[in-house]
């Protein structure tokens, strides 16, 4: 016969188990989820400062930066790069490429969260001088 504390029922340790594996594994995703978050705000700082390095070269311009931005986005983060928005900006002196938009955070249990992804690059025009 199996002895069974006092106040203690026999199924009460597998409850238990089940309910902290669950927060476990919530926690678990939760911290991945805002790791890949963390390699999209990477991958968007990158492409635009290669779309405004592009744009501000010798015979460059606002649509090349665009279009290497768009090209390093979808590289990096595959259809998620549809999430994010990539708009240009020019004077006499300087391009800038800016790029925002978000991206899902899994909380579990259903919920989603989205994060901003935002990051802006400015780059001085090449001129070349005789």
């Amino acid at each position: 016969m199996i002895q069974v504390a006092r106040g203690h029922h026999p199924a009460q340790a597998v409850v238990e188990a089940a309910l902290t594996s669950v927060l476990c594994v919530g926690l678990l995703l939760l911290v991945v989820s805002a790791g890949w978050w963390a390699h999209a705000q990477n991958v968007v700082a990158a492409a635009t400062r290669d779309g405004a390095r592009a744009a501000s070269a010798l015979g460059g311009s606002t649509a090349d930066g665009v279009d290497v931005a768009n090209q390093l986005l979808v590289a990096g983060l595959g259809v998620g790069a549809g999430r994010i928005q990539v708009t240009p900006d020019e004077d006499a002196d300087g391009v800038t490429i800016s790029a925002t938009g978000s991206w899902p955070l899994a909380a579990g249990l259903g919920v989603e969260l989205d994060l901003p992804l935002s990051a802006t690059s400015r780059m001085l025009k090449d001129r070349w001088q005789p």
